[in-house]
């Protein structure tokens, strides 16, 4: 039997990450340096959905998973941050509107597309025509359906 160097709880062989607090075994770093993350902005694990996170976390953005041998202060404005970033870090906010209008204004020049930050698929609107004006009716009829503001990822 081990014990967590960061908490203290016994650990058995087969854990790589201690289930209480996340950290990495020093066990398992010697024996496989590649087993264990060595950045030092990623330090925990969490125990519900194993997702990695940096040391400081007291929410996991993967799951909602809560550790608890953190003391939080004013938890519940720190709450409202993480929820915050869990929401807007898959993408970024595009205004429907703006790009529902250049799509019908510009659309064959794939201006929607440099808007959403796709350079790539707006060069091949650019020197195709919109996709041979298939693909710039499909996106007029696909962004008149999304919410306002709409999510690009």
């Amino acid at each position: 039997m081990s014990f967590c160097t960061n908490c203290g709880r016994e650990l058995s062989e087969e854990f790589e990450f201690c289930p209480e607090c996340g950290t990495c075994t020093s066990r398992i770093e010697q024996d496989n340096p590649f087993s264990c993350f060595n950045n030092q902005s990623v330090h925990k694990q969490c125990p519900s959905c194993g997702e990695l996170m940096s040391e400081d976390m007291f929410y996991c953005l993967g799951c909602g998973y809560h550790f608890k041998n953190i003391a939080t202060k004013g938890s519940s404005e720190d709450l409202n941050v993480v929820v915050y970033r869990a929401k807007t870090m898959n993408g970024t906010w595009k205004n429907k509107w703006v790009s529902l209008l250049l799509c019908i204004f510009l659309g064959w020049l794939g201006a929607h597309k440099f808007y959403e930050g796709k350079l790539i698929i707006g060069l091949i609107y650019l020197f195709t025509l919109g996709l041979f004006g298939i693909g710039w009716l499909v996106d007029i009829i696909r962004l008149s359906f999304k919410p306002n503001p709409y999510q690009v990822k």
